[in-house]
C-alpha cells in the first residue's frame, strides 16, 4: 500500500514538471498600472498617474479650469 502511495506521488510530481521554458508573453497591453483622483468638493479636480509596459510614469491632472486633453499622433495623452 505504502509503495501504491509513493508511485502515485512520484507520477504526480513528474507529470507536473515541463522539460521546456516558457518564456514571458509580450504584453500588447500599453498601460500596465493607473491610478487616479476625481474631487467634486469646491470645483472639479482629476489627478492621476499611470505606468506603461517600459516603465515610464505619466501624471495627469484636471481642473474646472483647464483646456481638454488632446491625444498626440500616437493616440497617446501626455502633459506637454
Amino acid at each position: 500500500m505504502k509503495n501504491l502511495i509513493f508511485t502515485i506521488c512520484l507520477l504526480g510530481i513528474f507529470s507536473s514538471c515541463s522539460l521546456l521554458d516558457n518564456p514571458p508573453n509580450e504584453s500588447e497591453q500599453s498601460i500596465f498600472f493607473e491610478l487616479e483622483h476625481v474631487n467634486y468638493a469646491w470645483g472639479y479636480q482629476h489627478a492621476g498617474f499611470y505606468v506603461n509596459r517600459k516603465g515610464e510614469v505619466f501624471t495627469y491632472q484636471y481642473e474646472s479650469n483647464s483646456a481638454p486633453w488632446q491625444p498626440n499622433e500616437n493616440n497617446y495623452y501626455t502633459e506637454a
